[in-house]
């Protein structure tokens, strides 16, 4: 006995489902437009990301117990507002300052991408 032909078999008809080379039909490419599709999460903002004389509120601090501690000592604490200062060429340290104390901190690149940031200023 033959295997049924593919004219044979019944046809799954969806709007927009296309089928693909072996034949079987996406459902990935069925979607209609009013269906909810969650747009990519943008990267968070970080201290590396920002340049000299921007200011920006911190959000978080994501990193370890140990990390955060460090932080909290140095008075890198969420919700604190910071200015870009300077970064030291050659992929070196950033100098930030606390605007509401005046205190500047310099602090490396490996803190500096564990700290999210939110924009205020550009100064």
């Amino acid at each position: 006995m033959n295997p049924p032909r593919r004219s044979d078999l019944p046809s799954i008809k969806q709007k927009g489902a296309s089928p693909d080379p072996k034949g079987q039909v996406s459902l990935a490419s069925a979607r209609t437009p009013d269906s909810s599709v969650t747009p990519p999460r943008k990267k968070p903002r970080t201290l590396l990301d920002m340049k000299e004389g921007e200011t920006a509120v911190i959000l978080c601090i994501t990193g370890g117990q140990g990390l955060r501690a460090r932080m909290a000592g140095l008075g890198i604490r969420e919700g604190r507002m910071f200015r870009l200062i300077r970064t030291a060429p050659f992929r070196g340290p950033l100098l930030v300052e606390d605007v509401s104390t005046g205190a500047r901190i310099m602090i490396g690149r490996g803190m500096a991408a564990s700290v999210e940031v939110c924009d205020q200023t550009s100064s």
